[in-house]
């Protein structure tokens, strides 16, 4: 009967236990997440500006306004991004 009601105690010890370490785990899960999609939007701008200045910079050459360096490195950089 004892031995039956310690096991008890330690399983309802251990179960107590358990819920804050599950907690724990699902805030730093979500937490992630939310750093993931904030970083992937950072570089969904990022894309779309670097896109944009290389879009630019090739009007601005076939204006006369700079060189074709500038276009090769600047669609570079939208590559890159």
């Amino acid at each position: 009967m004892r031995l039956s009601e310690a096991r008890k105690k330690e399983l309802a010890l251990t179960y107590q236990q358990a819920i804050p370490q599950a907690f724990r785990g699902v805030s730093g899960s979500l937490i992630a997440y939310q750093k993931n999609r904030e970083y992937r939007e950072r570089q969904e701008e990022l894309v779309v500006a670097a896109r944009d200045v290389a879009r630019l910079s090739e009007l601005r050459h076939r204006g006369g306004a700079s060189s074709y360096l500038e276009v090769l490195t600047n669609e570079t950089n939208a590559f890159s991004a």
